[in-house]
């Protein structure tokens, strides 16, 4: 559920920076400032005879558009469409699951994902009873063996009497 939400707030930060970034650059074309130095550059006013050699496929696509955008009936269809698409992108975001596995982590040659490969092929149905994992064992200290050894000793009895291990165990 996090990764949606995250996902939605990333959605409403592009939304939102690009619609102020769009605002900006309208107001730099509309003061006939420069693109490439806008605070420097400033352009002056086009002559009035250049703007009659305008493109007039562009004039005429301009209007047309302009016709469509004060149109209720399109204005509503714009709507409804961004609301259908921002809801169907809220029903995947909902539906998506984060799956983490460690094991997935383990670079493929290593001695131990080959271990967990091996024993998903060999014992796919078997669980794990107990893991154990341990550091180096010192030969010279005994309380540390008699330690490990309680824990053997422990673990044994526990799988003579069918007793199994839920949680973690320190």
């Amino acid at each position: 559920m996090s990764s949606a939400i995250a996902i939605g707030a990333i959605f409403l930060l592009q939304a939102s920076w690009f619609v102020a970034w769009l605002t900006l650059d309208q107001r730099r074309v509309d003061a006939r400032r420069d693109g490439f130095l806008p605070c420097c550059i400033k352009h002056a006013k086009a002559d009035p005879k250049q703007e009659d050699t305008k493109n007039w496929g562009s004039a005429a696509m301009g209007r047309a558009a302009d016709l469509y955008r004060r149109s209720g009936a399109v204005r509503a269809a714009i709507v409804a469409v961004t609301l259908a698409l921002f809801g169907v992108g809220v029903w995947g975001t909902y539906l998506m699951q984060v799956e983490f596995d460690p094991i997935k982590l383990l670079p493929s040659d290593s001695y131990l994902r080959r271990f967990y490969d091996l024993k998903d092929l060999h014992y796919p149905t078997d669980g794990w009873t107990a893991r154990l994992l341990m550091g180096e064992l010192p030969s010279d200290d005994a309380e540390q063996i008699e330690r490990l050894n309680f824990l053997v000793e422990g673990l044994e009895q526990m799988a003579d009497e069918g007793v199994h291990l839920v949680g973690e165990c320190d």
